[in-house]
């Protein structure tokens, strides 16, 4: 998350992780919403640029849709926020990466201040992940297993789609099977024998 200048210095720049067991970049990018509106005076109009099609998305469909997607608890977050601080949101889209890739285009409703900011924001996206990154002497166990996971269903797929047709054997269990003791006689006998 950035906040810049007029002249595209940075004012404001925060990362961190994403708490919580669901990491998912959409999260991430509700999250930074989410974060902002916590820290902003009551009464406050907010212009927030996103990169993420989907958080634009979804917002502009409003509250209604927004409770109904995957992340409806951080939507919750963000409009009970807003309702109770009387914040004004306006959440705008602009492509990612524009610096680094100009012939993506820019599009009438974005200045190079936006371009300039979000450049700012993925920036200091990047250092979080770099500093919450989990060690590969961690991870390089799990990916391993999830690896090899994925090759076996994979591989029990093919054996399953490739087996010959063969005809169906229906078993019907026409009477209950029951236990015979053997007649004690025969284990007189037997125990002659020990």
């Amino acid at each position: 998350m950035a906040a810049i200048s007029s002249d595209a210095s940075l004012l404001f720049g925060a990362s961190f992780n994403l708490p919580g067991q669901v990491q998912t970049v959409p999260r991430g990018e509700l999250y930074a919403l989410v974060t902002l509106i916590d820290f902003v005076q009551p009464g406050s109009t907010i212009d927030y640029v996103t990169d993420n099609k989907g958080l634009y998305d979804t917002y502009q469909r409003g509250p209604q849709y927004a409770l109904r997607t995957t992340n409806c608890d951080l939507y919750k977050e963000v409009y009970d926020v807003m309702y109770k601080k009387a914040l004004l949101v306006e959440v705008r889209w602009v492509p990612s990466h524009l610096l680094q890739q100009p012939q993506k285009g820019v599009y009438n409703c974005m200045s190079n201040l936006d371009i300039q900011g979000n450049a700012q924001a993925d920036e200091l996206a990047g250092q979080a992940a770099r500093k919450f990154t989990v060690p590969l002497n961690v991870s390089s166990k799990y990916l391993y297993y999830i690896n090899l996971t994925k090759r076996i269903q994979l591989r029990l797929a093919t054996i399953l789609t490739n087996l010959p047709d063969r005809p169906k054997i229906r078993r019907h269990v026409t009477k209950e099977h029951t236990l015979k003791l053997p007649e004690v006689s025969t284990l007189r006998h037997m125990s002659s024998l020990i």
